[in-house]
């Protein structure tokens, strides 16, 4: 997805701390109902440098609610899957395309303390859709969690059938790379479009973190130890452990899909490949 310049405000103004919205969920998956016949409502509840910070109320409605429906609603709590009662927060780029379904101004209230304690808990950064997408995963979680699972399942089936393909793709392609090859290419190329993946400053660092590393195992001849090449394999892995911390757990399915597979080619370039299979004891994501 692509951003673009917001022109066009629905409260006929740029968004402020304390703005209300609702809007009408859309399907978390490509392969559920085409319509939900759901509505879910956001806050503003404050803003770090040019991100909106966005937090989730906790009420699905079956209609557009009123100010007076929402203004006291809690935080949405995700708790589907692994979450753990994590808070439904996040922040958008202010220069985001809004693309969520039939959305709606209610109206403005003042902030609360608890709403600039946001501004410190929030670290995740994503789409105005993460609200759908959220709102809609909770919601069949409590109400329709068998055919929800059944879609997540079918999602991964997917997913796994794309990671088989791309594997026989790369067996073609470490045939003939080269350190040369590697550090003439651009990593993670598919990264530039955020969202849906991580912020430029992290694409940039990670981007530089894997030449580097190239640059090291290169430094090492064509006949390194392999202690010397986990070396600084585990330390880039190491390194995306802190950097993923850093910025909020932004390295989901496809971003770790991406990294892992630029570590592989870094190790079949050292002729090392075995160490591809201890890669995932040192990740955290």
């Amino acid at each position: 997805m692509v951003s673009k310049k917001v022109t066009v405000w629905p409260a006929g103004r740029p968004y402020l701390a304390g703005d209300f919205y609702s809007f009408q969920t859309t399907p978390e998956m490509e392969c559920g109902p085409k319509e939900t016949g759901r509505f879910a409502a956001i806050k503003v509840f404050g803003f770090e440098g040019e991100a909106i910070g966005v937090a989730l109320l906790d009420c699905i409605f079956e209609n557009h609610p009123t100010l007076e429906q929402v203004k006291n609603l809690p935080v949405m709590r995700q708790r589907r899957f692994n979450f753990q009662g994590t808070l439904a927060v996040c922040f958008v780029g202010i220069d985001y395309e809004n693309d969520l379904e039939d959305f709606k101004y209610l109206g403005t209230c003042p902030t609360s303390p608890a709403d600039t304690a946001l501004l410190t808990i929030c670290r995740s950064y994503s789409a105005w859709t993460w609200a759908s997408f959220n709102a809609e995963g909770e919601w069949l979680w409590k109400h329709d969690r068998p055919a929800y699972e059944q879609e997540v399942r079918l999602k991964h089936e997917a997913f796994l059938a794309r990671i088989a393909a791309e594997r026989e793709r790369l067996k073609t392609r470490l045939k003939t790379l080269t350190w040369g090859a590697l550090l003439a290419e651009t990593p993670f190329s598919r990264w530039d479009s955020h969202p849906p993946f991580p912020p430029p400053e992290f694409v940039t660092a990670a981007r530089e973190q894997i030449h580097s590393a190239a640059r090291a195992l290169q430094a090492l001849g064509p006949k390194p130890r392999r202690a010397e090449v986990r070396t600084i394999l585990k330390s880039c892995v190491e390194w995306f452990n802190g950097k993923d911390a850093e910025f909020g757990g932004v390295i989901e399915t496809e971003e770790r899909e991406d990294i892992c597979a630029a570590l592989e080619e870094l190790a079949f370039v050292a002729r090392q490949k075995g160490l591809v299979a201890e890669i995932d004891e040192w990740r955290d994501w």
